[in-house]
């Protein structure tokens, strides 16, 4: 958690199907019961890998009572990446902020 209380999970290269339960898991460790403040940085994601959408969109929306905000950062060209975050918001019918990189 940043100084401001956030959660920020940060991926780096491929995400495997099987790692999500885990930290889908330790972010319920540490979420409040309410106004909980996502940061999920995915500038470093290598790839999509599509068997993870449905356990986060399933999650979200078990969780989206103690959710204020989730934020994506992502890099620029992540096209997909983007595509999927907005997908994922609409089902659960929650605003995902996406944020990118210019780096």
């Amino acid at each position: 958690m940043p100084a401001t209380g956030a959660i920020m999970v940060r991926f780096v290269g491929p995400t495997l199907s099987h790692e999500v339960p885990e930290f889908l898991a330790a972010i319920d460790q540490v979420m409040p019961e309410r106004d909980a403040v996502l940061i999920f940085d995915l500038r470093e994601l290598v790839g999509h890998n599509p068997d993870t959408n449905d356990p986060i969109r399933h999650w979200l929306l078990h969780n989206r009572s103690r959710i204020a905000s989730v934020t994506v950062l992502v890099a620029k060209a992540a096209a997909i990446i983007k595509m999927v975050a907005a997908a994922i918001g609409f089902a659960v019918g929650m605003r995902i902020r996406l944020e990118e990189s210019h780096e």
